[in-house]
């Protein structure tokens, strides 16, 4: 009978165990999920490595950040087994149903190598000292005990008898280990009713609680891993964004720069038009004045060819000459005339040519500043077209990219509609009341106090400088002093 009572609490503790660790293992592949590969190629050698990239990661566990990983501290349905000295002397196995409610069994040997095997229920409802760590228990309980003993004459019997265990439970919260030690007081039935005691100092290993922490750190494993992999991500991501911001910056120095080109190169087409415009001009009074001087040779001609016919031979040979001169005259003024039509369509062709630079780089203009170019520059809302410019209609305004909106200038601060100066401003531009200590204000602006060892940090602080300390508030002491 007893041999069947030891071989099922061996398999309801082995059923109870297997149970847990199936119990975990469903609980942890809940938890794996696939990385799925994020980085594509082109090629076919590139391809390939992504397959076996793929391949290799469908192999590992995932980092989930909902993943949460917790661990209770509880012997609840848990089997624990390990060695007892004391009487008998042997190995201890537990198993309990709930934190407080458990059966055991021992088998071992006595001092005068009697062999004995107890089995009886368990109870923890007392909690003497309890910590982060451990808990220090009051358990008691009932048990019955059966083996041999030797009688008078010195021959091995079977000895039966009931017990009432009392002792102390030390189980570790964070281990899977307890140390147990009791007394038990109790009467033997066989071979003839006596007062009898055990008593033992225990060491076991709870299987059911291993499984528990080892999860548990397995898990705490996967969350670091996965929180590793994840600030590696992230400083990727910042290093990627970085060289994005640097490319950025320099892209907008390189349209600083070819704005300031622009700018030169506009104004020299402005100076070359209006140099233009006044020859224009020029060749045009030019022209007048020899038109008119052509009118007035004709006009001469004629009244000298009348007075021709009317003069004597001596009088018409001077007049001939006269004429001749005229002619001569008229000729010059003719050929200086088409000479300056020549220059005239020259300098039509200048200007044009002029003119269609001016627009092509007005347009270049417009476009760097935000504006669509048809015949003139079309600014978006908030901005005006000045010199084929989107520019701030506002006084002391300047246009913010990463705002999309006109904002004052560093210094100044907007009142009834008007960017107007600040009387003091701080160290990112804003306009403030007074300095934050141990700020001093220096022509109207919010600086460190260099003559008390302060510097400016990267966050705008201002901060002792190296070998220097702020032992006293506002000022900074050499270290050591």
């Amino acid at each position: 009978m007893y041999k069947y009572l030891i071989i099922l609490l061996m398999l309801i503790s082995f059923v109870s165990f297997s149970k847990e660790r199936d119990l975990f293992e469903v609980i942890e592949a809940d938890n794996n999920v696939k990385i799925e590969s994020e980085e594509g190629s082109e090629t076919s050698k590139k391809k390939v490595k992504k397959e076996k990239k793929e391949k290799a990661k469908k192999k590992e566990k995932k980092f989930d950040k909902k993943m949460t990983c917790s661990y209770v501290p509880t012997q609840s349905m848990t089997f624990e087994a390990g060695l007892q000295v004391g009487t008998p002397a042997g190995i201890d196995a537990k198993f309990w149903f709930t934190d407080n409610i458990g059966i055991f069994s021992s088998l071992g040997f006595d001092y005068d190598k009697n062999i004995a095997f107890d089995i009886g229920a368990l109870f923890q409802f007392i909690t003497i000292y309890k910590s982060n760590s451990i808990n220090l228990m009051l358990d008691f309980g009932i048990s019955t005990s059966m083996g041999t003993t030797k009688d008078d004459n010195g021959d091995r019997v079977f000895k039966t008898g009931i017990y009432i265990p009392i002792g102390l439970a030390l189980p570790f919260k964070k281990e899977p280990i307890t140390f147990s030690a009791y007394f038990a007081p109790g009467t033997s039935i066989k071979p003839e009713a006596a007062w009898d005691y055990r008593w033992g100092l225990v060491f076991n290993y709870s299987f059911g609680k291993a499984a528990k922490i080892n999860k548990y750190r397995k898990c705490l494993s996967y969350k670091v891993k996965g929180l590793g992999n994840l600030v590696a991500a992230l400083e990727g991501q910042n290093s990627k964004l970085s060289g994005q911001n640097s490319m950025l910056e320099g892209r907008n120095t390189e349209l600083k720069a070819e704005n300031v080109n622009l700018n030169q190169k506009i104004g020299s087409l402005e100076s070359d038009k209006n140099k233009l415009e006044s020859d224009l001009s020029n060749l045009k009074t030019e022209k007048k004045d020899l038109e008119n001087n052509l009118n007035n040779i004709e006009t001469e001609k004629k009244k000298l060819e009348e007075k021709y016919q009317n003069a004597t031979l001596t009088e018409q040979k001077e007049l001939k000459e006269q004429i001749e001169k005229l002619k001569k005259q008229k000729e010059e003024a003719e050929e200086a005339k088409n000479r300056l039509e020549e220059e005239k369509k020259e300098l039509d062709k200048k200007r044009e040519k002029a003119n269609a630079e001016l627009v092509k780089y007005n347009k270049k203009r417009c476009i760097a500043s935000g504006g669509t170019f048809t015949n003139k520059c079309i600014c978006p809302a908030g901005r005006v077209s000045r010199a084929s410019e989107c520019v701030c209609d506002g006084i002391n305004e300047v246009w913010s990219s990463k705002k999309n909106k006109c904002l004052c200038k560093r210094g100044h601060s907007k009142k009834n509609g008007v960017c107007t100066k600040c009387n003091l401003v701080s160290y990112w531009g804003s306009c403030v009341n007074s300095c934050r200590s141990p700020e001093v204000s220096w022509k109207g602006q919010c600086v460190c106090p260099n003559s008390k060892n302060f510097k400016r940090a990267r966050n705008g602080k201002c901060v002792c400088k190296k070998g220097y300390k702020e032992y006293v508030s506002g000022r900074c002491d050499p270290i050591g002093n």
